[in-house]
C-alpha cells in the first residue's frame, strides 16, 4: 500500500510517505485476534503499556500524527489530545514511563515546518544556489538534519498535560530509569 508516493518530496522533512497497513493484535495463548481499525492505516511505533493492557502508537491523519491508545480488555481506541499547541514530529519517539501513566514522545518546535519547507523549496526550485565547500555541511545535509530535532516533552495520560523534558535538540537513544526518575540519552550536533 504504497500508491501515490510523491517521490519529488524525497527528502523533505516535511513530508511523510504513504504506507499503510492492517493492524492486527494476536492474543499469543488464545489465538484471537483484535482489529482496531475496519481499514488500512497508517500507523507508527507501537508500544505496550507496562501492564500489557494497552497498545499506544500513533495515527497519521492527513499529514499530521495524532497519539492514539487502544484498550484490549475494552476493544476501544482513544485518541490522546496533548495540552499544547506544537505537533508530534513524524518520527517521533514512543515510550511509556514505568509507572504507566505517561508516555514519551516528540514535539516540533512553532516554526519547524516553514524553515525547514523554506530549505527544501530552495534545494529543489531554486534559485541557483552555489554551495561552499568550507562550510561544515552542505544543503542536503543541513535539510536531513532538519529531521532530527524535536523537543522530548512527557505526556499524562489522563490530564494530557504536557511536560517538556529536553529542548529542542537532536537526541537518540533514550533510557528511562525503571526505579528512579531519570532518562539517559546521547546528544548529537552535526
Amino acid at each position: 500500500d504504497r500508491l501515490n508516493v510523491d517521490h519529488y518530496r524525497f527528502g523533505d522533512p516535511n513530508y511523510i510517505s504513504t504506507s499503510t497497513s492492517e493492524l492486527v493484535i494476536i492474543n499469543t495463548e488464545t489465538k484471537e485476534k483484535l482489529y482496531p481499525f475496519k481499514k488500512n492505516v497508517q500507523v507508527r511505533y507501537l508500544a505496550w503499556s507496562p501492564d500489557n493492557k494497552t497498545l499506544a502508537f500513533f495515527l497519521l491523519k492527513g499529514n499530521q500524527y495524532y497519539l492514539q491508545t487502544y484498550d484490549v480488555s475494552k476493544k476501544k481506541l482513544k485518541e490522546i489530545k496533548p495540552k499544547i499547541d506544537k505537533p508530534i514530529a513524524s518520527n517521533s519517539i514512543l515510550q511509556w514511563t514505568p509507572d504507566g501513566r505517561s508516555i514519551l514522545l516528540s514535539l516540533r518546535e512553532k516554526g519547524w515546518a516553514d524553515s525547514s519547507k523554506a530549505m527544501f523549496i530552495e534545494a529543489t526550485k531554486g534559485p541557483i544556489t552555489i554551495y561552499d565547500s568550507k562550510k561544515p555541511l552542505l544543503k542536503w545535509e543541513e535539510i536531513r538534519n532538519m529531521s532530527s530535532l524535536y523537543i522530548v516533552a512527557n505526556v499524562d495520560i489522563k490530564s494530557r498535560k504536557v511536560k517538556a523534558l529536553l529542548p529542542e535538540g537532536r537526541y537518540m537513544n533514550l533510557r528511562q530509569s525503571k526505579v528512579s526518575p531519570y532518562l539517559t540519552y546521547i546528544q548529537y550536533n552535526p
